[in-house]
């Protein structure tokens, strides 16, 4: 469910997808291939715990210890991916899932 902020905006009540802008690395990983319908490997990184959340903020996967994650048990849309390096920074990427 949604929660509004003042702006009107809304904001999910899901935890654990909370991040702040300082929490965000300043250089960029890249997600290939994207669109995708399975594998998305992530340049930049040499190793992460990257989580999946659909559009809600719902989690609905989650990997350890790899540069890539597979899709292709997931419907078709937008995604974000929290991807955690194990140097510590955090990046938020948009993967779409489908043809």
């Amino acid at each position: 469910s949604y929660i509004y902020n003042e702006s009107g905006l809304p904001e999910f009540e899901n935890s654990d997808f909370e991040i702040s802008e300082y929490d965000l690395s300043a250089y960029e990983v890249l997600l290939y291939p994207n669109p995708t319908d399975g594998i998305v490997r992530i340049e930049g990184i040499d190793e992460a715990e990257v989580t999946a959340y659909n559009i809600l903020g719902q989690k609905v996967r989650t990997e350890q210890n790899t540069n890539e994650i597979d899709m292709s048990h997931l419907s078709e849309g937008v995604y974000l991916l929290r991807i955690k390096a194990t140097d510590g920074s955090l990046h938020i990427e948009k993967v779409t899932v489908g043809k």
